[in-house]
Parts: C-alpha cells; sequence; structure tokens
C-alpha cells in the first residue's frame, strides 16, 4: 500500500475517532443532565467515568490534531513519522472511547433516576404470607438487578423473595412475600444489586430449590443498595 493510500486511511481513523468521542460526549452530557433519557433508552445509567473519558478522548484528539496537521512551511512530511503517530493517536482515542462505552453499559449501582417505590403493602399494615409487594418505577432498572428480601427489625439477616415482573405499560412492578412468620415487626426491602449480588441472590435459590436449604442471607453483598423499605406487621 502507497504512502498516499496510507495517509488517506490515516484521516479516516482521526476524524471517526474525534467524531465518536463528540458524539459519546454529548450522549453523556445529556444523559447526566437527565438521566431517565438514555436509561429509557437503553435501560442504564451512564456515570461520570465513561463522561470524563469522553471529554479527555475529545481533548487528546483536539492536542493531537493541533500538534501533528503539517504545516505549509513545514520540511517534515508523512514519510518523516507523522503518519505514524497520527495513526497511533486515533487508535488510542477509539480505544480510549470504547472503554468508557463498556464502562457505561455496566448497571449503576445507584437507585437515582430509576424512581422505584413500594405502594403495597403499607407501613404498619398487616400482612399474610404470600401477599404481593406492590411498586412503581419511572425508569426501567437494569434487566435482572432489582430484587427483594425480607427481614424482621430486631434481626440482621435476609431472605431474598422471589423473582419481581413487571409492567412495563403501567411502569408497575410485583413480587411476592412468601412466608410470613406470626407477629413480630417485618421489613421488605427493594433494592438494585451488582453482578456480586445477583450471584449471591441465584445462588440461595437454586441451594434452596436443589437441597431444599432455607437458611437466610447472613448479610447483603456490599453491590446491594436499597431504593425503598417498609415496615409491616405477621399475621
Amino acid at each position: 500500500m502507497n504512502r498516499e493510500r496510507l495517509q488517506d486511511w490515516a484521516n479516516v481513523a482521526q476524524i471517526l475517532g474525534l467524531l465518536i468521542a463528540t458524539l459519546a460526549l454529548i450522549i453523556q452530557l445529556v444523559s447526566l443532565a437527565n438521566p431517565g433519557w438514555l436509561m429509557g433508552v437503553i435501560g442504564y445509567r451512564v456515570s461520570w467515568a465513561p463522561t470524563l473519558l469522553g471529554i479527555a478522548t475529545v481533548i487528546w484528539v483536539i492536542i493531537t490534531v493541533i500538534a501533528i496537521i503539517p504545516r505549509k512551511d513545514a520540511a517534515t512530511s508523512w514519510a518523516g513519522g507523522r503518519g505514524s503517530l497520527w495513526s497511533y493517536c486515533a487508535f488510542i482515542a477509539v480505544l480510549f472511547l470504547s472503554t468508557g462505552i463498556w464502562l457505561s453499559t455496566k448497571p449503576s449501582l445507584s437507585c437515582e433516576g430509576y424512581g422505584i417505590t413500594i405502594v403495597s403493602p403499607k407501613p404498619g399494615e398487616v400482612v399474610q404470607s404470600d401477599s404481593l409487594v406492590e411498586g412503581t418505577y419511572s425508569t426501567m432498572p437494569p434487566e435482572g438487578h432489582l430484587v427483594l428480601y425480607s427481614t424482621e427489625l430486631d434481626r440482621a439477616d435476609y431472605w431474598p423473595l422471589y423473582e419481581i415482573h413487571f409492567d412495563t405499560l403501567n411502569k408497575k412492578w410485583v413480587g411476592n412475600l412468601g412466608r410470613i412468620s406470626e407477629g413480630g415487626r417485618h421489613i421488605v426491602v427493594v433494592a438494585i444489586v451488582g453482578d456480586s449480588g445477583r450471584i449471591l441472590y441465584d445462588q440461595y435459590w437454586r441451594v434452596a430449590r436443589e437441597a431444599g436449604v432455607w437458611k437466610p442471607l447472613q448479610r447483603l453483598t456490599e453491590d446491594t443498595v436499597i431504593c425503598d423499605a417498609v415496615e409491616f406487621r405477621g399475621p
């Protein structure tokens, strides 16, 4: 491939890097100003991390362009190394942005922007076993990362509850409290969990169903963020 063709490809790579960086930055900034916008499109929040990566990428590309574009009176041509450096910078910019985009698709460990609330049971209500837990949301949370737990007021362990089901038309969700011990004060918790929390949740149900062993969790994982909790009474 001749030198002129290499220069053309380097130009294309640099321009694409700049366009991708600018587009990613715009999307991320709009999402920060209105988190529900992007969450409604792809179901994920965008954190500051990829936003800063986008800003850094744009700055990097601009500096690269200013430093590398050959001046009219420049004696050094692409053959003198400018083309190679240009290509390397474009590659780094695209790699940098790819990392930011990958980070932005990881579920955010925050309830902010999702509007997740419990509407039933009501605080202080007397609840029977297998009663429904109902709630609402403003923006769909990450798939598989919204879970329910129950506990007793004076205990530090948690019982994972059945999977949550969503009514996307009315932006509602519903779960089941399962068995409730008589009397006492109980708490139902709805939370967003990260990968570790989800693995622990799945492991609990796998052991319970395969071995018939039902033991509460001694604690929740560090990547568990409680969105809402309601205290109620047993039958």
